[in-house]
């Protein structure tokens, strides 16, 4: 069972959050308002994934604790926000972050974010799963078609489980680059080729475009 830790200064909301992911299985093993409590949860316990707010009323905020804590512990972080100016997104942008979700966000999308960060940091175990004929074993880290491996590469197959995961929902570009590329620019092209290599080794036309706003698993 994943472990995660929660920051977020408003109580109701934090509650609201953790029950919503024990719902889904994982343990949330602190919720805590402040980067003081952050530091000393973590020095006795053990956590496999970080769900802060960008900004909470601390002198150390939300972007600054989860950066000393990738520091210290290599834990990844997903970031829930209300503020989309430039100079948090840049500030944002020095942690190695999963992804960022501004409020109010959709839990399906949360979710998402979870089982990514599962898969690409080999957390736990999650039970196998199916979507639009696909079997992926995470046992294995390994996909089927009809019984069929299909061999991706790294980049194809994390944007293969992006697609997975949402379920036939749309994965938007910056969706896809922040899940492939983090916070390291990468251009409309390099995106499509991507695409393209992926589209080629799947075992039929699996990918749909909505053009100028993403791909989805058909």
């Amino acid at each position: 069972m994943i472990n995660i830790l929660i920051l977020e200064s408003d109580t109701v909301t934090a509650s609201d959050l953790a029950s919503t992911i024990r719902g889904w299985g994982c343990s949330v093993v602190g919720i805590v308002k402040d980067h003081q409590g952050v530091m000393h949860f973590c020095e006795k316990n053990k956590i496999d994934l970080f769900i802060t707010e960008t900004r909470i009323n601390s002198e150390t905020d939300g972007i600054e604790t989860a950066f000393i804590l990738q520091e210290i512990y290599h834990v990844p972080v997903i970031f829930t926000t209300v503020h989309i100016d430039k100079a948090t997104l840049k500030k944002a942008a020095k942690v190695d972050f999963m992804g960022y979700l501004i409020k109010p966000y959709r839990e399906n999308d949360l979710l998402v974010l979870i089982r990514l960060s599962i898969i690409k940091y080999r957390l736990v175990e999650y039970e196998a799963s199916t979507c639009c004929g696909y079997f992926y074993d995470i046992h294995l880290n390994k996909i089927y078609y009809d019984e069929d491996e299909v061999v991706l590469t790294a980049h194809e197959k994390l944007l293969f489980l992006l697609l997975f995961h949402k379920r036939g929902a749309l994965s938007t570009h910056k969706e896809i680059d922040e899940v492939i590329w983090n916070d390291t620019f990468v251009s409309d092209e390099a995106r499509r080729q991507l695409i393209h290599r992926l589209k080629m080794k799947l075992p039929y036309d699996s990918i749909e475009m909505v053009r100028g706003l993403g791909y989805k698993l058909k």
